[in-house]
């Protein structure tokens, strides 16, 4: 996915215990709420990197909640 010039891959899936979502060409690898969460997968993002700018969370929490239309974990 491409959003305000920064480029990024995700991955997302379900382990025993929760979901998880991976970004591998930004070395990031943290467990989510469900794929519609913003406020929640944002609060994680922040917390967890907090070198990342609002933008590129804010970006990532919008494509983690469009793609909940088409992927049910």
């Amino acid at each position: 996915m491409t959003a305000r010039g920064s480029t990024f891959h995700l991955m997302v899936g379900k382990h025993t215990y929760g979901k998880y979502l991976c970004i591998p060409n930004w070395g990031i690898g943290t467990e989510i709420a469900s794929l519609s969460d913003c406020f929640w997968n944002r609060e994680r993002l922040e917390q967890d990197y907090p070198e990342l700018s609002k933008v590129d969370i804010i970006s990532i929490v919008k494509a983690l909640e469009a793609l909940s239309s088409y992927v049910t974990l």
